[in-house]
């Protein structure tokens, strides 16, 4: 699953796609250097998660309707126990779980933009999703798929609930709801890319052209 989210970071950032999770990091880079004005950010934000999370819905709906192999218990089974697992995690849990994510996926993409060469990009890119899903951790996005396949199956097809299991998964807001997780995914995804990775790397960058400018001033 690790290989198959990082080939998918690849391809995000080589053909310039948008992905929210790495756009509330730029974003604010783009606040600090005043390319970008708050309210600009904010409409940013909710154009970029709605649409992410539309896109997610519509690939992981094809794949419910299809049916086929993913009705059959194995996987069927497999399914529901990652979006139990996923959404059954505590509020605190999956925003700290979240904010993780976004260090390992953002820090990826400021090294994607920092390379030189093709490789380079490709590797970093590739790092951070197959980090972010070896060590568990939360991605708004992603859980669109996590929780929402096996809730899309049991709507699609009759042989798509998972006996004793389905009722437990819900839409909402409840101890294991889909719109409960995305909430606070989406709040530690933020705080992640913007206080942990876009800001620290911003100071840095800014701290350093400060000092670059101060020794020229002074050689001249």
């Amino acid at each position: 699953m690790g290989v198959a989210f990082g080939f998918s970071f690849v391809l995000i950032l080589v053909s310039s796609m948008s992905l929210i999770t790495a756009d509330m990091a730029a974003g604010l880079i783009a606040i600090l250097e005043r390319h970008m004005t708050p309210l600009q950010y904010l409409r940013f934000m909710c154009l970029g998660w709605t649409g992410n999370i539309v896109g997610a819905f519509v690939f992981v709906g094809i794949a419910a309707c299809a049916g086929g192999p993913y009705t059959s218990v194995p996987f069927l089974a497999h399914a529901y126990t990652v979006g139990l697992a996923k959404s059954g995690t505590s509020n605190f849990s999956t925003f700290l779980l979240a904010l993780l994510c976004t260090w390992f996926l953002q820090t990826t993409m400021f090294m994607f933009f920092k390379a030189r060469t093709d490789l380079a990009r490709m590797s970093f890119a590739f790092y951070g999703p197959f980090a972010f899903v070896i060590g568990m951790t939360e991605h708004v996005i992603a859980n669109v798929g996590f929780i929402g396949f096996p809730l899309l199956l049991q709507f699609a097809h009759s042989s798509g609930a998972l006996p004793g299991v389905a009722t437990s998964l819900s839409w909402g807001m409840g101890a294991h709801g889909l719109l409960r997780n995305l909430l606070w995914a989406t709040l530690g995804n933020l705080v992640g890319g913007t206080v942990f990775v876009a800001g620290p790397f911003w100071l840095i960058a800014a701290t350093r052209n400060r000092g670059t400018g101060v020794a020229a001033t002074r050689s001249a």
